[in-house]
């Protein structure tokens, strides 16, 4: 609605004034929005104007703002192109400026030949002497009263320009046609002379392109010659375990095991050798290694019983804990008198020292022995247990019921799945024999099951025997090493 001024009184607008600007948001570190300017009052009889709104601020951000991965490009000439808070922005040049060649931008974002710029037949903008009227808008726009080809050059190398009725028809030369620094781009309405333009399919060398980079990337709105655009670019090798790969525009051969495919043994797996010969460059290898669980050293788990605790008839090993009520470790030194029981006497096992584990023993029926704790390493496949052993007997026949077992026990001590170990009266020496067998438990048993079930959990290796009223055995232990084999 307008308000006439009236008596030659200045005309007032509904608002008096421009209406302030709104303030920018402030989120952190935002920029605040410019007030607006004050509406101008109207001069006699005329309306006044009402203020500009203020801009608001851009919302600042704790951080960097999100980026725009696949650029904003937009290939026009005629945008200002931007990436704001993670999404682009393409705003208008003004109307007038320069593109493509020899063009100008109109007020629809469009690099066009020529636009009406004079009144009447004057020359227009774009247009010569011979044409010098601007027929058309955008696209279209094309300049007239031309009498002959000549008339109409634009002055770009990658269009043909005919006169057609008195008008210029411009026509596109083909992609890949030379030019003064390089090949046409083959666009329409936007014409170029470009380093390089994508005229082929697949690998297939492009225009402008050599055999070394082959592939024109037009994507980044400059384009450009590379050796890959992608992994289907690149040429396979002689060996099918490698996969080829396109980083930075560059080809490579990588090395990937998972194509050899699995062996169905953990320890021994495919690898991709590129040093190996064959036409898959795969190799099956040992990945396996051994950790020490117990050694025979006070440092790695005392097997060999040598560091104690206690006195007398009450001795412990360190790191063991007995199971029952008899006392399991006894000092037997070689140089003493020895460990004396109903089969005769021992001494320690070979090799070693003062001290060693006596199992069964007695004529009550009874169930004992040593547990000790372990953790197994992650990727545990299998156990394997070494110990020296002297067992003796009064009787091996099989109703005499004295058992001796070697166990994996979990956390809460319950045995896992059978025996590593087992062994009998039945196994054991009879009369006064006091001979050693070293290694005389050597056994290798899969545990991989268990150790995948309770990775680092806690775990015991038991020594256990049982027992029974009649004829007496005696399981003499020394030397005890346990070893996991670990494959990851």
């Amino acid at each position: 609605m307008e308000i006439i001024g009236e008596g030659g009184t200045s005309g007032a607008p509904e608002d008096s004034a421009g209406s302030a600007g709104e303030s920018g948001t402030s989120d952190s570190g935002g920029s605040s929005g410019t007030s607006g300017s004050s509406g101008t009052s109207g001069s006699s009889g005329t309306v006044g104007t009402s203020g500009s709104s203020g801009t608001s601020g851009s919302a600042g951000g704790g951080g960097a703002p999100p980026a725009c991965p696949s650029g904003c490009d937009d290939a026009n000439d005629c945008t200002s192109d931007s990436c704001v808070m993670g999404s682009c922005a393409h705003s208008a040049l003004q109307v007038g400026s320069t593109c493509g060649v020899a063009r100008t931008c109109d007020a629809q974002a469009l690099c066009v030949r020529c636009r009406d710029t004079a009144a009447g037949t004057a020359q227009d903008l774009g247009c010569s002497p011979a044409a010098p009227v601007c027929i058309g808008t955008g696209l279209d726009a094309a300049c007239g009263g031309c009498t002959m080809a000549a008339d109409c050059n634009d002055g770009n190398e990658c269009t043909t320009e005919t006169c057609s009725a008195g008008k210029c028809v411009f026509s596109t030369v083909a992609a890949g046609s030379m030019c003064a620094a390089g090949v046409c781009n083959g666009t329409a309405s936007m014409e170029k002379c470009v380093a390089c333009a994508d005229t082929a399919s697949g690998v297939t060398q492009d225009s402008g392109c050599s055999s070394a980079k082959p592939l024109c990337d037009v994507s980044g709105g400059t384009p450009t010659c590379y050796e890959c655009l992608s992994g289907a670019d690149c040429a396979a090798d002689s060996l099918s375990c490698t996969v080829e790969t396109c980083t930075n525009h560059v080809c490579s051969h990588v090395a990937t095991d998972s194509v050899c495919g699995p062996t169905g043994d953990v320890c021994k797996v495919n690898k991709c050798d590129l040093a190996t010969a064959g036409p898959t460059g795969c190799k099956q290898v040992d990945i396996s290694t051994t950790k020490v669980v117990i050694g025979t050293s006070s440092a790695q788990g005392n097997g060999g019983f040598e560091q104690i605790t206690g006195t007398g008839t009450d001795i412990s090993a360190v790191g063991w804990a007995d199971v029952g009520t008899f006392t399991m470790i006894y000092n037997c030194t070689p140089s003493g008198s020895g460990c004396t029981g109903s089969n005769g006497k021992t001494t320690t096992g070979a090799g070693g020292q003062d001290y060693l584990a006596w199992l069964g023993g007695t004529s009550t029926a009874s169930i004992g022995g040593v547990d000790h704790l372990i953790s197994l390493p992650l990727g545990t496949v299998k156990l394997q247990v070494l110990a020296d052993t002297n067992f003796q007997t009064k009787s091996t026949a099989t109703t005499n019921k004295d058992l001796f077992e070697v166990r994996l026990l979990n956390s809460a001590k319950v045995q896992q799945g059978a025996a590593l170990f087992a062994a009998s009266n039945v196994n054991a020496q009879t009369g006064m024999a006091r001979a050693w067998t070293a290694n005389g438990i050597n056994v290798t048993v899969d545990v991989s099951a268990y150790a995948s079930a309770h990775p680092a959990e806690d775990s015991y290796i038991s020594l256990w025997a049982s027992v029974d009223a009649t004829l007496i055995t005696d399981f003499f232990i020394d030397n005890v090493r346990v070893t996991a084999t670990v494959c990851q």
